[in-house]
């Protein structure tokens, strides 16, 4: 039996090492090209500079250039020709997340709106308007964005996981279990989740059930559950060797 200080250390040190694990996803920059709506008239023309436009701020993007990007995507916005088109909503969205990297979180939170607006089955746009609400500690606003990307589609397992997260930063931990839980039925082989619900079982005193969680989370590769399982092995052994 692992006495209480022990449990106390794991658990101090369980919950920092899980902020360290979970840092949000990078969502994929979106391309778009709406050919069907492009004028003839302009001989392709506009097709051509969108898809120059996109290309550039996709390559801005990656090599963390975000500024550029930016300005890229707004170009796209304004060259359009359709307003209400995949291309603007593409270039609405990539500009979001340009936005979010480098943390200007009113502006983001106005682009992936425009997207929602413009396509409200969006399932990612809610949950990367989700991830700024987060940041911004609107945790309710977070929650409610991240359960409308999991309405949008039930399968977001990044949506799953960022819900339980926000759950998981208010000392929610039962709710955190029950989130991750439900995304574990759906997709059994998402390792992030049993990490993030051994966590939330650690926090909560109930050691004898994170264990079997980490295993699951190191076995598919997740570090963070290998690294857990290393930690409680080493308290139980050195309780045992003082006693």
């Amino acid at each position: 039996m692992i006495s209480g200080k022990r449990i106390l250390s794991i658990l101090i040190v369980a919950f920092l090492l899980f902020l360290s694990c979970t840092t949000p996803p990078q969502p994929m920059i979106k391309d778009s090209i709406d050919k069907g709506n492009l004028c003839f008239e302009n001989g392709w023309y506009e097709e051509s500079m969108i898809k120059d436009l996109f290309d550039k701020g996709k390559l801005y993007f990656e090599n963390g250039w975000y500024e550029e990007s930016i300005a890229s995507y707004s170009q796209a916005i304004t060259t359009s020709g359709n307003k209400s088109g995949p291309n603007v909503t593409a270039a609405y969205y990539n500009r979001g997340l340009a936005y979010l990297m480098i943390n200007n979180y009113d502006e983001a939170i106005l682009d992936f709106t425009s997207v929602i607006t413009l396509n409200p089955g969006d399932s990612q746009a809610y949950h990367c308007r989700g991830s700024v609400w987060r940041r911004k500690q609107c945790s309710d606003k977070a929650i409610d964005d991240f359960n409308r990307a999991i309405e949008k589609d039930p399968h977001n397992m990044e949506a799953y996981y960022a819900l339980g997260m926000t759950y998981f930063k208010q000392n929610n931990y039962w709710k955190t279990v029950e989130i991750l839980s439900r995304a574990i039925v759906i997709d059994p082989t998402f390792a992030k989740a049993y990490n993030g619900r051994g966590q939330a079982y650690m926090q909560s005193g109930m050691i004898t059930k994170a264990l079997p969680d980490f295993r699951m989370a190191c076995d598919m590769g997740e570090q963070c559950g290998c690294i857990m399982l290393e930690l409680i092995a080493k308290q139980a052994h050195q309780l045992t060797y003082n006693n």
